[in-house]
C-alpha cells in the first residue's frame, strides 16, 4: 500500500513540474 502511495505523489509532482 505505501508503495502505491508513494507512487501517486511521484506522479503528482512530476505533473506539477510539467505544469509550471
Amino acid at each position: 500500500m505505501s508503495y502505491i502511495f508513494g507512487k501517486i505523489i511521484f506522479f503528482k509532482e512530476k505533473k506539477l513540474l510539467i505544469s509550471s
